[in-house]
């Protein structure tokens, strides 16, 4: 009669337990968290189009009037002027009319703030990676870094919690299926992702800007570990750049979950291996 109670008590408890996610249910949920982080960042990027655009075309305006008016007193030659721009490139030319350098016309050609960029921008700041090649000027758009940053921030730890968790569910399922094989072709598979996407992405930026190989790696590595130093950037980042961040982020995450599946038999071994004889020693000594 006990055991029949326990046995009831015991199916209810199961019954009323939150059941896990499947892992199809997680695989949606990323796949709506990375449509929530893409409208983020379009949405952050007009933002800051509205905001930083205007105040970087009244600069360049003032900039060339500048420069016309030292070559006019200098009498620079249009050849000598584009031998000197590219040696040191100025930013000039955003909101420039055509034969006007005191103009300021509509449209973003030129500039820094522009969708894309402004895209960019918004994307290196909530993936934490944070180049620094290029920052607002303006004191909103200053204040906006928090403002937008923080719930982008969240957004994407959420995401990265979400294809960790689908790491170890994946790994969890093997292993309760007792297939240790399928197990470490998981592990492997994953550890070796990261080093496949800093190729991969490696040999893409080699052929977009034409950096060598090994500062394309060095670019990708740096941004797959969010370090992000920022002494080697694309001018124009593209859209894959952007999307690199994001893979990155995933690779990074998957990692972690294969990292926390090896975690719990790493503390064991270390346990056995120095805890345990340290402790024993201790004891001996202390008798």
């Amino acid at each position: 009669m006990l055991q029949a109670v326990e046995e009831h008590l015991e199916h209810e408890e199961r019954a009323a337990a939150p059941t896990a996610p499947t892992q199809r249910a997680r695989a949606r949920r990323v796949v709506a968290l990375l449509c929530v982080i893409a409208a983020y960042i379009a949405v952050g990027a007009v933002v800051y189009g509205a905001v930083e655009l205007r105040e970087e075309k009244e600069a360049a305006r003032d900039a060339r009037v500048e420069i016309a008016m030292l070559r006019a007193k200098y009498d620079i030659s249009d050849a000598d002027w584009r031998d000197i721009s590219r040696v040191a490139p100025a930013r000039v030319a955003c909101g420039r009319c055509d034969g006007d350098a005191g103009s300021i016309c509509a449209g973003a050609k030129g500039c820094v703030w522009r969708f894309s960029m402004a895209s960019f921008f918004v994307a290196t700041t909530i993936s934490t990676v944070g180049y620094g090649s290029f920052a607002p000027s303006t004191s909103l758009g200053k204040a906006l870094v928090a403002v937008l940053g923080v719930p982008g921030l969240v957004v994407v730890g959420w995401f990265m919690a979400e294809i960790a968790a689908l790491v170890q569910a994946a790994l969890d399922a093997a292993a309760q299926a007792k297939e240790p094989r399928r197990r470490a072709a998981i592990r492997g598979a994953v550890c070796l992702s990261g080093p496949a996407t800093v190729a991969v992405f490696a040999a893409y930026v080699v052929r977009d800007t034409g950096w060598t190989f090994g500062n394309a790696a060095y670019f990708s590595f740096v941004t797959l570990s969010t370090i992000g130093y920022g002494d080697f950037v694309p001018d124009d980042p593209k859209f894959w750049n952007m999307f690199f961040v994001f893979v990155s982020l995933a690779v990074v995450a998957a990692n972690l979950g294969v990292a926390a599946d090896l975690w719990e038999p790493l503390l064991g071994v270390a346990h056995r291996a120095v805890v345990r004889p340290v402790f024993e020693f201790g004891r001996r000594g202390g008798g």
